[in-house]
């Protein structure tokens, strides 16, 4: 399949919305976590040059160098998504006539499971860690953009909350408990304090 990066935003939504099982909740997950961080990154340009923050450049600067860091990782990990869907639906094409065929498959159907959890697990984490720049933003930024700031987080906490779904969504098939524990209990933790972030953001901006 193409590049998710490489299609224009409407062969994106066309494919989509189509009959077509990828690309799916992953890449739409990865996307809005990518919008997100890119709005806090416009909001950023938007300040840095501006006098009344001049006390912030620096702060700001550094800020931005970090935040485009996440927001190419983010973009990796649309098309990150779509190679691991793609490795389990190479498990389904496999023959399983034999006993020995049966069994190769199951464990390739494990491996494939676990090979699907990475890129929400890592959207997980990259939109946690762009969410926590979130309060130094706030009040060091154009107040003109500042509604932009809170749409950023909000892209975050979605995707952050999608995520996870497609993390239990791939871990429910999985046989190894110690496995699902930790990756369950990984994710849930990050959600959780992604609704610590969004607590102390409102009281920022409240």
């Amino acid at each position: 399949m193409e590049k998710i990066t490489d299609l224009t935003l409407k062969q994106y939504i066309d494919i989509l919305s189509s009959k077509s099982s990828m690309p799916g909740g992953g890449t739409t997950s990865a996307i809005t976590a990518a919008m997100g961080v890119s709005l806090y990154l416009m909001v950023i340009n938007l300040s840095i040059d501006n006098d009344k923050y001049l006390d912030y450049r620096t702060t700001l600067v550094k800020i931005r160098e970090e935040l485009e860091g996440f927001k190419n990782q983010l973009l990796s990990l649309i098309d990150e998504d779509v190679k691991a869907y793609e490795s389990m639906l190479s498990v389904y094409e496999m023959t399983s006539n034999t006993d020995e065929e049966k069994a190769i498959k199951a464990q390739k159907k494990q491996e494939a499971l676990a090979l699907c959890a990475e890129p929400p697990m890592k959207v997980i984490q990259v939109s946690l860690a762009c969410m926590e720049y979130a309060s130094k933003l706030f009040g060091k930024t154009t107040k003109f953009a500042e509604s932009d700031l809170i749409v950023g987080t909000i892209n975050l906490k979605s995707a952050i909350n999608s995520s996870y779904q497609n993390v239990l969504a791939n871990i429910k098939y999985m046989k190894d408990e110690e496995q699902i524990d930790g990756l369950k209990n990984l994710a849930k933790a990050m959600v959780e304090k992604s609704k610590d972030i969004t607590r102390i953001i409102n009281e920022v901006i409240n």
